[in-house]
């Protein structure tokens, strides 16, 4: 049996890619902002975190061309796995930060 999206699977991956395109630049600013500035480097914003957060996913991505781990993620899964990973990053950052300052 094949899968063919329907409408409702096409606005939730759109949806998903828009809102990818400001977590993750946005998680990196933050980051950024505490643990970096303090040791004198310039703060960024938005734009220059985006244009990091996309050379680092150039030189970082990965492929890996298993047809199983794409079936037991499950479609949904897989869409909404690029904005929990950078909010759990945060997250982590945000417990070392207050852990260790």
């Amino acid at each position: 049996m094949s899968y063919k999206p329907d409408g409702l699977d096409t606005a939730f991956g759109c949806a998903t890619i828009m809102v990818t395109l400001f977590v993750k630049p946005w998680a990196l600013m933050v980051l950024w902002g505490w643990y970096l500035v303090p040791l004198g480097v310039p703060d960024i914003g938005m734009l220059s975190a985006f244009g990091i957060a996309l050379v680092a996913s150039l030189l970082a991505h990965q492929y890996i061309d298993s047809p199983k781990a794409e079936d037991s993620a499950g479609w949904y899964g897989r869409a909404i796995a690029p904005i929990i990973g950078p909010l759990f990053v945060l997250a982590l950052g945000a417990v070392a930060r207050g852990i260790f300052s």
